[in-house]
């Protein structure tokens, strides 16, 4: 007796797509079923999300490498945002729209040129729009992204100087007490030296400025042929991989081409959630006292006595982190990411 194989789902698309009647197909091979005693349930297919990674970084990586071939420097660093930005743009929700040009302060201040400017594309309007460059209100741009083939300290240097000054420019006044700074970030196709190294650079610099600056430092460094470099936040004793510098005790290297690409997304994911909803914060706040009339005051509201403006409150913060909601991707990475993680993680303590 000869055992049927359960058709794959490349099958059975194929099958539907040509017109053929599957149920049809089923009862030609009733008779042979019918010697069963059980019919036999299908497995579930179980995607290696891990591989899937993998493979995507190993595409990015194969086109960093064939436009570092560009023989002008220029055109082949655009060609390398190119890639990056495609790669976002495949990976990241709709609600993050990916440009390039200047972030403009309340003030007026404008930013330095960024290579990636990831924007609220639900609320942020271009005040100005070429082919290839804008100009777009800080309180609608939720991060950016510095791009180079190769990374080494003085660009390094370089581009944290430039980041930071673009986390500090001043949105509007009703968020400038409670939205937090848009993310930076720099990715870099290879870098000059070892990813501890680089680590070493970032742990440097979180020593050498001031602690109201932390805030401003860099979220991470993605060298894709190496790994990444990030943070360790230290909350109520619990130890966790961050893109916030604000609580580190440690600068966090991830020295993992297999893995480091998840975890950039997860992180990225997480921060810019963070900033949306600290935003969506600040503006609802704002709307707070505006329909109570409460004084204005940079750090917190005043005339909270009142349950039901508490109440108000309360339910603002909710809504905000719930409209800001993103799927995690860690929950798609196998019970086994933190074990991988420890084995590739080396950690330099910069905290007290």
């Amino acid at each position: 007796m000869t055992s049927r194989l359960q058709p794959s789902l490349k099958a059975e698309l194929l099958r539907y797509m040509a017109g053929e009647n599957s149920d049809g197909l089923d009862n030609q091979a009733a008779p042979e079923q019918e010697e069963h005693s059980e019919a036999q349930e299908p497995s579930p297919q179980i995607l290696d999300t891990q591989d899937l990674l993998q493979r995507i970084a190993d595409s990015l990586r194969s086109e960093f490498t064939a436009f570092q071939a560009i023989p002008h420097r220029g055109e082949a660093g655009r060609a390398l945002e190119d890639a990056l930005r495609h790669t976002l743009e495949r990976h990241l929700p709709g609600r993050v729209g990916l440009r390039s040009g200047f972030a403009l302060g309340v003030d007026r201040s404008v930013s330095r040129q960024a290579d990636l400017l990831l924007v609220d594309a639900l609320a942020c309007p271009a005040l100005l729009q070429a082919k290839s460059m804008g100009i777009y209100p800080i309180d609608g741009v939720i991060g950016a992204i510095e791009v180079t083939s190769k990374i080494t300290k003085r660009k390094w240097l370089t581009d944290c100087a430039k980041l930071m000054e673009f986390r500090q420019l001043l949105p509007s006044s009703f968020l400038q007490s409670s939205a937090l700074p848009p993310a930076g970030m720099m990715f870099a196709a290879d870098a000059d030296s070892s990813l501890r190294t680089v680590g070493d650079w970032v742990a440097t610099r979180f020593t050498e400025v001031r602690e109201d600056e932390r805030q401003y430092l860099p979220n991470c460094v993605v060298v894709l042929e190496k790994g990444l470099v990030c943070y360790l936040e230290i909350e109520n004793g619990v130890v966790k991989l961050s893109f916030n510098p604000i609580n580190a005790g440690m600068v966090a290297v991830i020295e993992s081409p297999q893995l480091h690409l998840g975890v950039f997304l997860h992180l990225l994911l997480h921060e810019l959630r963070r900033v949306l909803a600290s935003r969506m914060r600040g503006y609802l706040l704002h709307l707070l006292k505006e329909a109570h009339h409460l004084p204005h005051q940079k750090g917190g509201l005043i005339g909270l006595e009142s349950e039901t403006i508490q109440t108000t409150f309360a339910i603002t913060q909710q809504l905000a982190d719930a409209a800001a909601f993103f799927p995690d991707y860690a929950t798609y990475l196998g019970d086994d990411l933190s074990g991988k993680l420890a084995d590739s993680l080396h950690r330099i303590p910069v905290g007290p």
